[in-house]
C-alpha cells in the first residue's frame, strides 16, 4: 500500500456554506510576523460575513469564513462572533454558544455529520497575504 502525497490542490470539506469567488488582501506586514494572532477581513466572503485569517507559525496561514458550517444560511445567515484575543468563534447569535471552532478545531460532528468551516487558500506575496478559494 502506498500512502499518497499531499500536492497544492486545495480540497473542500463537507460545508453548509456556499462557494463564493473570494480574492482578496491583507496588507498588515506586522500581522505576519504575530504567531498566534488572527485578522478579520470584512464584507468578505460568503454573504460579505467576513473571513478570519489565523498566523500559525509565521510561514503558515489559515483562513475559514464566518458563515456558521453546521446551519444552513437559510436559517441562520450572520456571521460568527470571534471571542476578542482568543479567535474563538461561535454560531451563538442563530444556535448554541458551546459550539465553538479554533484554527484547531474547524469541524463539529451533529446526529453523525460531521460539518467543516468553510477554508480558503492563504498565499503570502511579499509583505501581505492573499485570500482565495481558486
Amino acid at each position: 500500500m502506498f500512502a499518497s502525497c499531499s500536492s497544492d490542490v486545495f480540497t473542500q470539506k463537507n460545508t453548509l456554506v456556499p462557494e463564493v469567488a473570494v480574492n482578496a488582501s491583507l496588507n498588515d506586514p506586522s500581522f505576519l510576523s504575530i504567531p498566534g494572532d488572527f485578522r478579520i477581513l470584512p464584507n468578505q466572503g460568503y454573504r460579505a460575513n467576513g473571513i478570519i485569517v489565523f498566523n500559525i507559525d509565521k510561514q503558515t496561514f489559515l483562513a475559514f469564513d464566518l458563515t456558521c458550517p453546521y446551519l444552513s444560511p437559510n436559517e441562520c445567515n450572520l456571521a460568527m462572533d470571534v471571542e476578542d484575543g482568543t479567535g474563538v468563534m461561535s454560531c451563538a447569535i442563530c444556535e448554541q454558544s458551546d459550539i465553538t471552532f479554533t484554527q484547531f478545531k474547524t469541524k463539529v460532528t451533529i446526529n453523525q455529520k460531521t460539518y467543516h468551516l468553510r477554508q480558503y487558500k492563504v498565499s503570502v506575496q511579499g509583505n501581505s497575504l492573499l485570500v482565495t478559494n481558486f
